[in-house]
Parts: C-alpha cells; structure tokens; sequence
C-alpha cells in the first residue's frame, strides 16, 4: 500500500511541487504572518504619493533608515494594497508569488523532454532543482521582494511571446521593467530574435506606464519623480559604481572593486583582507565597465543563430535564456542575495543536464563528470548562508555569491545542449523504428 502510494502520487511532478509550494506557505504565510518585509517599503511609498510627496526624500522602515529604490509607478500600483493592513498586504502578495513560482515552473518544463526521465528522476529533478536556489527563495520570501514576479514575467513573456500573443508577453515584460529595470535585458534579446511587434508593444507599454499616473498627481510631479528615481538607480553614480555600500551586496561590480582597491569598505565590513592589487579608482571603474560589457557580449556566443533568426531547439534556447537571466544580478548596481533567485532557470538546466548524462552514461565523459562535481560545489556555495549562517558575514565579505554565479557562466559553456540533442535524436530514431 506504502509503495503503492508512493509510486502513484510522491512520485508524481505536479504533487511535489505543489508539495514545495504549500510547506513555503506553511512557513512563510503561517509563521511569519507578523513579520515586516521590504515589501512594507513599497506600501509606505504608496502612502508617501497619496499625500503628494516625493517618495525618493524619505526613509523607510521601523528606523527610517532605507530609501525607497522601486519606480514611480510601482508606488502608484500599490496604492490598493496601501489601504490594506500591512500583513493582510504581504500575505496576498506571497500568495501571489506561489503562483508565479508555479508558473516558473511549469513554463520551464516546456523546454524539456521530461517524457526522458523516469518517475523517480523527474522526482529528483524537482526537488533538486528547488532545494539548489532555496536559499534565494527563503530571502525573497522572508524579506517580501519582487525578484520572482520578475523572474516570472520574464519567462511568461517569451513563452506568450513564442506563443503568438505579443500583447501580453509585451504587458508582463514591460510591466516588469518599470517595477525593477532588470528585465530590460529582455529587449535586445527580443529584437535578436526578430520579434519586434513584442518589442514594439513593450515600448508603447513603458510609455504608458510613465504617463498613467500624470493626470492624477501632477505632470510637473511626475518627473519630478522619475527624476529622483534616477538619481537613485544611476549606474554613474557613487552609491553604484563601487557596489560596496552595504556588505550584502554581490555582482560584479562589488567583487571587482573588493579585489583591486586596498581598503574599500563600508560601516559593516569586516578586517579580512580581500583585495589581490590596489589600482587607482578610476582604472578600476573602467575594469568594471569593460567587465559588464564582456558579459553582455558573450551572450552572442550562447545564441548560436544568425540575427533575426528563432531557434528551433527548445533545450538550446533555454540556455539562451539562463544565461541572460544569470549575468543580469552580475551587471546590475545594488543587488543583494534575493536577487540572484534569477538564477533558477540555469540551476534547471544544469540538472536537467546532468540527469539526463547520468542516465544516458555520458559520466564517462571527464569534462561531464568533472562539471558535476563542479556544479555540487556551487549548489554549496549559493547555500552557505542556510547551511552554516553563523558565519553569513565572511560569505558576504569575500562576494563568495559572485563567485558562485561565475562558475554557472562555465557551467553553461561546458553543458553544451548538443550532447542532450544527440540523445533526442536517439530516442526520436528508436521511437519510429518502434511505430
């Protein structure tokens, strides 16, 4: 009967994850009813604008010590939720963001051939995949952040955009983009593959955003706003060049300016020595500048396919996509652990990956079995903070984040789709003999 059980409902994918979904409920709705999030930030700049003031000169929190770095329009979004109790607020936008973990999900897996796994490694495949990116979970859960809606209307975007509805691919994207600028990767991404009505609306889209609260608060306010918001999140400026205005913050920014400028700290740094050399600033800013760009361009070689042309393999255009998803946190100021939950779509990848090669015996294969190894060991790293949090400050000091998300970038090269295509191309050949 146990066995039964297990073979007929455990081993199920769907009853897993809404297994996953419902426990992160349990946890984070049940027992952290009573506790403030970020998410009361956005709720108290709402409050700001009802009043007719501008939310970029205030300070938010218990303390009044946080800015608020969201857009204009976000504030003018949430304006409903500000009526609500802050917990009754925060409960309906986790509830929310188990749906879009869902769809993440589930979108995903239209990538894949997961008719290639058994019951028992589709089990593993889920749970690996979760458990890898928990700890990015937990932080946007605990701290109620926006990371997972982006992550999901970027993947619902392309998969309504592939799926000839540009209108509301177009919608999630650039609604995404006026919350939190990130998903503008999207964009020349969209363009390369040659869909420009997307493209097209997304822009109409951001226009209209920007304008939308104008009759209501003021024309003259309404840059005002947009103009403060760009005096936060400008890359140019001080808070943002270095990366290193808190010790949380992680990307490529922050790990260059740690490791190439003696002495470069904050209020909250610790005495462990980090830096390998000591060149000027102003160098430095051009290492980082030259750094970003160099991530942005070698997404030309994960694109494989000619400009204006679509890829018609799924598996390989996934990894398009998780690459774009995984250097966005390294290229972008300001981004603290929650925000590497974009992360995700590579961690799918990569497990998918190895399961299928473990399965089909390519372990074999030293550049395969050496990149699991490698992989076990970044799954370990993105996790530390759960795992031995006593000791989050060294993890934080030594950007030990970055580092991890670098070796995802190797991963990606190494993994290439082109071995899992042989094995499609197998299986569709034994599949025919078969018929």
């Amino acid at each position: 009967m146990v066995a039964k059980f297990y073979k007929h409902f455990i081993l199920r994918n769907d009853f897993i994850l809404n297994l996953i979904l419902f426990i992160l409920g349990i946890i984070f709705i049940g027992f952290e009813f009573g506790r403030k999030g970020d998410f009361n930030i956005y709720l108290e700049s709402s409050r700001v604008l009802l009043n007719h003031k501008n939310i970029y000169n205030e300070l938010y929190g218990d303390q009044k010590l946080f800015e608020y770095m969201g857009s204009p329009f976000l504030s003018f979004i949430l304006i409903p939720f500000a009526w609500l109790p802050y917990n009754l607020a925060q409960v309906a936008w986790k509830l929310l963001n188990l749906f879009f973990l869902y769809r993440i999900w589930k979108i995903s897996m239209s990538f894949f051939q997961t008719e290639l796994l058994n019951k028992i490694e589709n089990f593993r495949f889920v749970i690996i995949s979760f458990l890898s990116v928990l700890l990015f979970i937990y932080s946007n859960f605990h701290t109620v952040q926006f990371t997972i809606f982006i992550m999901y209307s970027m993947i619902e975007g392309l998969y309504q955009t592939e799926n000839n509805k540009p209108v509301s691919g177009a919608l999630l994207i650039s609604l995404s983009i006026i919350v939190k600028v990130l998903p503008v990767v999207m964009i020349p991404f969209l363009l390369y593959r040659n869909y420009t009505k997307c493209t097209g609306y997304i822009l109409l889209f951001l226009i209209l955003f920007v304008l939308i609260p104008a009759p209501l608060i003021g024309w003259d306010f309404n840059i005002e706003l947009y103009q403060g918001w760009w005096r936060i999140i400008d890359p140019a400026n001080n808070k943002n060049s270095f990366d290193v205005s808190t010790n949380s913050i992680f990307g490529i920014s922050s790990l260059i300016s740690t490791l190439l400028i003696e002495g470069i700290r904050n209020d909250y740094s610790l005495e462990l020595k980090r830096n390998i050399m000591n060149i000027q600033p102003a160098i430095v800013l051009n290492i980082i500048l030259a750094a970003r760009l160099l991530l942005v361009i070698f997404t030309l070689w994960f694109i494989v396919t000619k400009p204006f042309k679509r890829n018609s393999n799924k598996f390989s255009e996934f990894r398009v996509f998780s690459y774009i998803c995984l250097v966005t946190p390294l290229i972008f100021p300001q981004q603290r652990t929650y925000a590497f939950f974009l992360l995700f779509p590579s961690i799918i990848y990569l497990t998918y990956f190895f399961l299928i090669a473990k399965k089909n015996g390519l372990m074999e294969i030293k550049r395969i079995k050496y990149s699991l190894y490698v992989q076990y060991l970044i799954v370990f790293i993105l996790n530390l903070d759960l795992i031995l949090g006593n000791f989050r400050e060294i993890y934080w000091h030594y950007k030990l984040i970055s580092y991890a998300s670098l070796l995802l970038i190797v991963q990606l090269v190494l993994c290439n789709p082109k071995v899992i295509s042989k094995i499609y191309s197998q299986k569709s050949v034994t599949d025919s003999e078969v018929n």
